[in-house]
C-alpha cells in the first residue's frame, strides 16, 4: 500500500461502529487510500500527514434522494416567485416547463457538471437524479466521483396551462410504455456502470401524468431489475383535484388501492 496515511483531527465526528452511528467530541479520523484505519480518540501510529478540522464536522456523507441536476441550477431565485392564484402558486408548468424546453444539451450538460460539484461541497455524496439520459453522468461520474443513482422519468401524459387557470392533460397513445421500455434498456446496460457509483431507478415522472397499467408495469420491472421507485407525489393543488376528480382518492390513496405502492 503506497498510499499516504492521513489524520483528521476534528471537533465533532460521526462515525459507525458497525452497528450504529455514534458522536465523538475531540477525536481523530485515520484513512489510507479508501481505507478508515481509525476512529476515536488518539491514533498511536506515525502519520504522512494531518488536516486540522478543530471547529468542524466529519461524518459519512449525505445522501441527496431527490435532485434535478440538468435544470435545478438554473432554477433558484424565479420559482419562487409564484406562480397563479388559480394554479395554486405554482411555477412548475408555467415557469419550469418553458424553461426545459429552452434549454439545449450543452446547457444540460454544464448544470449536470455544475450540480456535481456542488452536492459534493455541501456534503452530499450519494444522489438520486430524477432527469433524462444518463449519458452526461457516465463521463462526468469517474471524474467527480460522486454515487448516483440515475432515473430517466417516462409519462403517460405531459400537461400545460393555455391561461394560467386550468391544467390540460395531452395523454399519449402508448401511455408512455415505449419511453419506460427505453429506460428499462438504459438501466440494464448502465447499472453498475463506473466502478459501481452510478446506479439505476425506475421514476414514472408524476402520479397524475401516469396511467395504472405505467404505475403497476414500472413495479414489474423494478423487482425484476432488483431496483428501487420514486415518484413526484402530491407536488401541487392541481395534481391532488385531478386525481381526486378521475378516482375518488387523493394522490396517494389511489397509487396505494392499485398496489403501486410497496415496500420498494
Amino acid at each position: 500500500m503506497n498510499e499516504k496515511k492521513t489524520r483528521i483531527k476534528a471537533t465533532h465526528i460521526i462515525a459507525y461502529d458497525g452497528e450504529k452511528h455514534r458522536y465523538l467530541k475531540d477525536g481523530e479520523v485515520v484513512f489510507q487510500g479508501d481505507e478508515i484505519l481509525f476512529v476515536g480518540k488518539k491514533f498511536a501510529g506515525e502519520m504522512d500527514s494531518t488536516i486540522d478540522a478543530t471547529g468542524k464536522v466529519v461524518a459519512p456523507g449525505f445522501i441527496n434522494t431527490h435532485i434535478h441536476m440538468g435544470g435545478s441550477v438554473l432554477d433558484r431565485s424565479f420559482i419562487e416567485v409564484g406562480g397563479t392564484p388559480e394554479l395554486g402558486f405554482d411555477t412548475l408548468i408555467e415557469f419550469l416547463m418553458p424553461l426545459a424546453q429552452a434549454m439545449d444539451a450543452d446547457m444540460g450538460t454544464i448544470c449536470i457538471e455544475y450540480s456535481l460539484a456542488e452536492v459534493l461541497r455541501s456534503g452530499a455524496t450519494t444522489c438520486v437524479e430524477i432527469g433524462y439520459d444518463p449519458d452526461d453522468l457516465l463521463r462526468l461520474v469517474p471524474q467527480y466521483g460522486n454515487r448516483i443513482y440515475f432515473a430517466p422519468m417516462y409519462w403517460s401524459s405531459s400537461w400545460d396551462s393555455p391561461d394560467g387557470k386550468r391544467v390540460e392533460y395531452q395523454w399519449l397513445q402508448d401511455g408512455g410504455l415505449e419511453r419506460m421500455s427505453q429506460v428499462v434498456e438504459m438501466i440494464r446496460e448502465h447499472d453498475g456502470a463506473c466502478n459501481g457509483l452510478l446506479k439505476g431507478l425506475l421514476s414514472p415522472a408524476q402520479i397524475d401524468t401516469s396511467t395504472p397499467e405505467l404505475l403497476m408495469k414500472t413495479q414489474e420491472w423494478a423487482h425484476e431489475l432488483g431496483v428501487p421507485v420514486t415518484i413526484h407525489a402530491c407536488q401541487s393543488e392541481y395534481e391532488v383535484e385531478n386525481v381526486m376528480e378521475r378516482t375518488g382518492m387523493t394522490p396517494i390513496a389511489w397509487i396505494k388501492d392499485i398496489g403501486f405502492l410497496q415496500e420498494n
